[in-house]
């Protein structure tokens, strides 16, 4: 009996692990987030569905981060250095990474990274007649998050996708559309940004793309009745284990009895 629920205890957390990776999560799901530890509950959207059976999932967070706005990166003239396109090597892409590897606090994720083109083209955003990305109600979870008591640059966020028309190095800035209307639908469009200015830099906030492990997931905000969360994680499969365990005493009891007989 002992040995049995020895074997429940090393089971179960298998059992909690294989739900939530039977779960499929589609484009626009709010989640909530054990991002840092199962206490830390953060907001995301699903930029990329998840099917059942699949381990990791592709998040945009909800909010931009610390060390935001930022310029994407800057030229430096006395050590000869442009400004770069490449994220790793940017600015803000440094401060990304000093972000989610923080001591103490780091994000409980595979990757992270900005929204880039691939993104756009997965959801079929693509330029219009105008030349210009526009992102409709349809992905409205995209949009940046307007307030009115700070300035556009600290939600209008940077994207790593490059404006390769522009003259000059330059980025685009997922903005808030403040012309928006029902008839239109746009919430939000992508402005290039000028990034090589030595006295007039642009700056916009740091909103993460992140790749997660689905058991990070604590709950399915869009579909909450089928994504169990905290205790229920463990009733369903502790139940389903004490049953076989239970027909497991009995198969050995009536062993027991037969051999007597």
């Amino acid at each position: 009996m002992k040995k049995l629920f020895l074997l429940l205890i090393v089971l179960l957390p298998l059992s909690v692990n294989a739900m939530a990776y039977s779960e499929t999560f589609r484009v626009g799901d709010s989640v909530t987030v054990g991002l840092k530890s199962d206490d830390d509950n953060v907001g995301f959207h699903v930029l990329k569905e998840s099917a059942s059976g699949e381990t990791y999932v592709t998040l945009i967070y909800d909010g931009v981060i610390e060390g935001s706005p930022s310029v994407y990166d800057e030229s430096n003239p006395d050590e000869n250095y442009e400004a770069t396109y490449i994220l790793d090597n940017s600015i803000v892409g440094k401060k990304l990474q000093e972000v989610i590897n923080k001591d103490g606090a780091k994000w409980r994720v595979e990757s992270a990274r900005l929204l880039n083109e691939n993104d756009l083209s997965n959801l079929n955003i693509r330029k219009n007649d105008a030349g210009i990305y526009e992102i409709s109600e349809k992905y409205s979870f995209l949009a940046p998050v307007k307030d009115s008591n700070v300035t556009s640059e600290m939600y209008n966020y940077w994207t790593s996708i490059r404006n390769t028309n522009s003259a000059t190095t330059a980025m685009y800035c997922v903005t808030y559309n403040d012309n928006r209307t029902e008839d239109t639908g746009v919430w939000a469009t992508l402005e290039s940004k000028d990034i090589t200015s030595i006295t007039n830099n642009s700056t916009c906030a740091i909103r993460p793309v992140v790749v997660i492990d689905k058991a990070y997931i604590l709950c399915n905000n869009t579909v909450p009745e089928n994504v169990k969360t905290g205790v229920k994680d463990y009733i369903i499969p502790l139940s389903a284990l004490l049953i076989t365990a239970s027909a497991l005493i009995v198969i050995s009891k009536k062993k027991t009895v037969f051999k007597e007989i």
